[in-house]
């Protein structure tokens, strides 16, 4: 026959066993809520690193960009019967071109950019004779379809894609 105490005494443990597995089960459990969501905050984040590191290529492309303005003032700058030298202008388009191509993804994306850099380049060698000649230079290609793929960038990676 067992004492009165230890009958007394088995659903108190029975409680606190039941208590303790509880209590790890729920912890288990929550440790794998805050483990889901540390990752989905971190992909979020990379995201949104992601979209910001396109978005700045894309811009700083967009500036070094040459413009017509800058090489009539380049010209305005120097001497008379001299040759525009392009190639400061053209390293730094060619660097923020080389960034765009690495940060940019999508094949669809880097041809719009190639097409773009190709027209630029094209319209540089022809206009850096114009102004050398004194004869009224063209206008640089326009940028649309750049400024266009830069807000297409930003819109999918705000979405996540």
């Amino acid at each position: 026959m067992t004492p009165g105490w230890v009958v007394s005494l088995v659903p108190a443990l029975a409680t606190l066993c039941a208590a303790v597995i509880t209590g790890i089960a729920a912890a288990s459990l929550k440790h794998r809520w805050d483990v889901a969501a540390d990752v989905r905050r971190k992909q979020w984040e990379e995201a949104d690193a992601r979209r910001r590191e396109r978005v700045d290529a894309l811009t700083a492309y967009l500036l070094a960009r040459p413009a017509l303005a800058g090489l009539l003032q380049q010209r305005r700058q120097s001497r008379p019967g001299t040759v525009i030298d392009l190639d400061s202008t053209l390293n730094t388009f060619r660097a923020a071109y080389a960034r765009v191509l690495i940060v940019l993804p999508d094949e669809a994306d880097r041809q719009v950019v190639d097409a773009d850099y190709a027209a630029v380049k094209a319209w540089l060698s022809a206009v850096a004779d114009e102004i050398s000649d004194g004869t009224p230079a063209s206008e640089a290609p326009m940028s649309d379809a750049v400024i266009a793929l830069a807000r297409d960038v930003h819109a999918r990676s705000a979405v996540g894609t």
